[in-house]
């Protein structure tokens, strides 16, 4: 089988990998303005010349372009098979005529087996369905708390998987969802002696410190992390939440040094420029100092 992919994203990417483990798949193609070496790609759907060639399409692209995506394919091939993940479209348009089978993505929100399976004595398995309900948090977060809501004490083994379910959301500071952990607000910690380096190389490390002081007898429970606003190649600055630390403080203070690395990783690619370091507690910005990468 020869299959071409459209849109090389997170989802793209794990079509590609399982596609890569199985036997009877001649050749994977890309449409992506992703340079990816080792792999024949093209930038647009236009650029496939031979396009007859492939007998299975996914289409993974962002939302807005499936239905332009799935139109063009099924314009010019007949009788293939073509996947559009989910969601199919995001409005509505007139239905095609076409003589491909087409099929979509079933969204597992919707089916019942979640509810059982989270219960499962496999780790596995657990883990797939904390997995699927964080992606679900993303586009649905009230289904996902509405769930952590009744499911929370069951077990020890459920807990953990609510949590990591709900992973997302706590790195974006839900209320419904600190409170459901039992994250107050931190009205009672102060921050003071923040320090951090005014500039760092690309390559090296950006060192800060700080320490948190609490107006109680002692900080109580701290979920700790510190956001960078990466300077971008365009210009903007794109925020990226860092877990530092997750307890229950006895004290009424806590000293914090830590060390991100600017070195280069596959997964994200650094810009000289002016960026920003956050400290967050319990889903709150408590702080912020700009510093710059050269």
């Amino acid at each position: 089988m020869k299959v071409l992919i459209i849109g090389f994203g997170s989802i793209g990417k794990r079509h590609f990998e399982v596609l890569s483990s199985m036997i009877r798949i001649e050749c994977i193609d890309l449409v992506t303005k992703q340079n990816i070496s080792g792999v024949s790609s093209f930038k647009t759907l236009s650029d496939v010349k031979d396009i007859q060639y492939y007998d299975y399409f996914i289409i993974a692209s962002e939302t807005s372009k499936h239905y332009e995506h799935l139109k063009y394919i099924c314009s010019k091939v007949e009788n293939k098979k073509i996947l559009v993940e989910k969601p199919l479209y995001d409005k509505t348009y007139k239905l095609l005529e076409s003589n491909n089978l087409i099929f979509t993505a079933y969204n597992l929100r919707f089916h019942p087996v979640l509810e059982k399976l989270k219960n499962d004595d496999s780790e596995y398995v657990r883990r797939s369905v904390a997995n699927n309900l964080n992606d679900i948090s993303k586009d649905n977060p009230h289904l996902v708390i509405e769930l952590a809501r009744t499911s929370l004490g069951y077990s020890l083994k459920t807990d953990w998987l609510i949590k990591h379910a709900c992973r997302t959301l706590l790195k974006q500071g839900h209320p419904d969802v600190m409170v459901l952990f039992g994250f107050p607000k931190p009205k009672h910690i102060e921050i003071v002696e923040f320090k951090l380096q005014n500039i760092v190389e690309m390559g090296e490390s950006l060192e800060f410190s700080f320490r948190l002081i609490s107006r109680q007898q002692a900080l109580g429970k701290l979920r700790l992390e510190y956001a960078i606003d990466f300077y971008k190649k365009n210009g903007s600055l794109s925020r990226k939440v860092f877990k530092i630390s997750e307890s229950d403080v006895k004290g009424n203070s806590k000293t914090v040094v830590k060390f991100h690395s600017f070195k280069a990783i596959s997964t994200r690619k650094y810009y000289a420029g002016n960026h920003a370091l956050s400290v967050i507690a319990n889903g709150q910005e408590l702080a912020s100092l700009g510093f710059q990468v050269t």
